[in-house]
């Protein structure tokens, strides 16, 4: 039951991931409230400043190799499925 829990939790992540991402991809500026608060005030000392071009791409980049990541570790573990089962066959 767990790992069906866990499964579907993973899923919606990275599908969310993935909304993100197109968000991001398709929108021409931050749309929080507080960016625009520190942008008019002009007090830099409690504000760090990022472009919207450059900020988006450090998130998409983000998610992309965490994509990578899942990518890597699944081919990696289908690589070593043969050898997992001949273990267990060998046990038995």
């Amino acid at each position: 039951m767990w790992l069906y829990i866990v499964l579907t939790k993973s899923f919606l992540v990275y599908l969310s991931d993935l909304y993100t991402a197109m968000t991001m991809l398709t929108t021409k500026g931050w749309s929080n409230g507080i960016f625009q608060k520190c942008k008019e005030s002009g007090i830099v000392d409690n504000c760090v400043v990022v472009d919207f071009t450059v900020g988006k791409w450090i998130f998409v980049g983000c998610i992309i190799f965490g994509y990578l990541l899942v990518c890597v570790f699944f081919f990696l573990r289908l690589e070593s499925w043969p050898m997992l089962v001949s273990a267990v066959i060998r046990m038995a």
